[in-house]
């Protein structure tokens, strides 16, 4: 039985910026350093990466230096959800002329299409596209979705990979995999389920917390993997509180972790995010010393 392309820890890599300008240093420093904490894939440039405030030059900047960065020891899922289908289609051509391993996808933001229209959609993406794809499907920031069954229906064609899910519904993990094919890839977008979406079968988690958290994340990663879990729950406590406090101010306060840590990158964001408020840091800062405990703790 083959195994889905992606699965395990991937990043949502946030994208630095320092005096207005991307920060390509900082990039690949994130890049090493995920990767030296055992994360198993990244996902730059996508909505934690602010994908629409980056110019398209820069868009593909972000795509180059990960793929550069990581030279093939994790899989690189391209951020290609913003603009229009000519625009996704070029970025999804793009990232495989770098040699990405995949490109992540989303529903149109501006457009309302119904179930059919939503098939069409996709099923023209994977018949043009050059990678596999990934559906993000985050209908609190869309506010449209796919049902079930067009995933499943989706699930069947030779270039749809995944799905990533941010619902926070960990039952539609079950009802997935009974539409679904064993080698699709069912990917928990929401950091705060993460325990349940794996326990009932998901495959892995784009997370935002591994940005700031990116071994205690992967320890909790791994004893999912092994079965280990009431490590894992005492893992998921640990790091609960983080994992609610960076999404709800996402991406800044991850950003303003990072810089936090030795500085890694500059706490700049660009409109329309705002920066991370200063009411909100002592409780970052205190969640992040309790993420920090995870990796202290051996299953």
């Amino acid at each position: 039985m083959s195994e889905p392309l992606f699965t395990g820890l991937l990043t949502a890599l946030v994208t630095p910026f320092k005096d207005g300008a991307l920060d390509e240093a900082a990039l690949t420093a994130l890049v090493e350093r995920q990767i030296r904490m055992s994360v198993e894939g990244l996902v730059p440039a996508g909505v934690f990466g602010e994908c629409d405030a980056l110019t398209p030059a820069e868009h593909r900047r972000v795509l180059e230096l990960c793929v550069q960065a990581t030279d093939g020891r994790v899989p690189v899922l391209a951020g290609a959800a913003c603009g229009s289908l000519p625009q996704v289609l070029d970025l999804i051509a793009y990232a495989a002329s770098i040699r990405a391993c995949g490109a992540l996808v989303s529903i149109p933001h501006s457009q309302r299409p119904d179930e059919a229209g939503l098939y069409d959609y996709f099923a023209g993406l994977s018949e043009a596209a050059a990678l596999p794809l990934v559906i993000e499907l985050a209908p609190t920031r869309t506010g449209i979705d796919l049902s079930i069954a067009t995933v499943g229906a989706l699930s069947k064609l030779p270039k749809i990979a995944g799905v990533v899910d941010a619902h926070g519904d960990v039952a539609r993990v079950s009802l997935m995999r009974r539409v679904c094919p064993p080698d699709f890839a069912l990917l928990c977008g929401e950091d705060a389920v993460m325990l349940g979406y794996l326990a009932q079968g998901g495959h892995g988690c784009v997370s935002l917390t591994a940005n700031v958290a990116p071994k205690s994340v992967s320890t909790f990663m791994v004893a999912c993997q092994e079965g280990e879990w009431a490590f894992a729950r005492d893992a998921h406590d640990r790091l609960i509180g983080l994992h609610q406090a960076l999404a709800a101010d996402a991406p800044a306060a991850a950003k303003f972790g990072l810089h936090r840590m030795a500085q890694q990158c500059e706490p700049d964001t660009r409109a329309p995010n705002p920066p991370y408020p200063e009411a909100g840091r002592p409780a970052l800062l205190e969640a992040m010393s309790q993420a920090a405990d995870v990796m202290y703790h051996v299953h």
